[in-house]
């Protein structure tokens, strides 16, 4: 896990899904599926202390919009997307 190829994946998603290029209806551009993985990436680059520095706050930064964004879901509802947006704040806090 290297936080300079994790941060490209997540902003090539977002610029798919959010860019406008995507068709908004299309159930298989979303973050949602994203969500869990990226709590699984930001444990994992605490493991290896890839999260104490600047890069890896941007990368902590960028988690937590994705997560941000599956809490925007259509399909999310109301208790899932509290949830989303509490980790989100969980993993902003830990950014430094």
């Amino acid at each position: 896990l290297h936080p300079t190829a994790l941060f490209d994946v997540l902003d090539q998603l977002e610029e798919l899904v959010m860019g406008g290029e995507a068709d908004v209806n299309d159930a298989s551009l979303s973050f949602l599926p994203v969500a869990p993985l990226a709590l699984t990436a930001r444990e994992r680059l605490a493991e290896l202390q890839l999260d104490r520095d600047g890069d890896g706050g941007v990368v902590l930064q960028k988690l937590a919009q994705a997560l941000l964004y599956a809490a925007d879901d259509p399909g999310v509802a109301t208790e899932a997307a509290l949830m989303w947006r509490r980790r989100a704040l969980e993993v902003l806090r830990h950014a430094r």
